[in-house]
């Protein structure tokens, strides 16, 4: 497991969960590696979201070259971005996801 993808306890139990970001990497990975032209569709308007946050270029651009990286550098390209440029990661995700997007609270112990 790593910060995007872990075990936390929810409502008394442990439970996957996955980050904001961890679902861009997923979409990624899903569209790069099976075609699924949901996540294909995420990552589009994932690149929408970061043209209006002040990233440079297209959306189609920004989209184009990130089908190109190869899968490492594209997962440091997406944690980098969006570190830099994402300041509400669930509005990014609920942008890309076309939904509203709640949180789950995880319990400290």
């Amino acid at each position: 497991m790593n910060e995007d993808f872990r075990i936390a306890t929810v409502n008394g139990k442990q439970e996957q969960v996955i980050s904001m970001r961890g679902v861009i990497l997923a979409a990624y990975f899903s569209a790069k590696d099976e075609n699924n032209q949901t996540c294909i569709r995420v990552l589009h308007r994932f690149c929408d979201y970061l043209v209006q946050q002040g990233f440079p270029g297209t959306s189609k651009s920004i989209f184009e070259q990130l089908m190109q990286k190869q899968p490492k550098e594209t997962t440091d390209w997406i944690k980098r971005v969006f570190h830099e440029f994402v300041i509400d990661g669930a509005a990014c995700v609920g942008y890309a996801l076309e939904k509203k997007i709640h949180f789950i609270k995880e319990e400290t112990t």
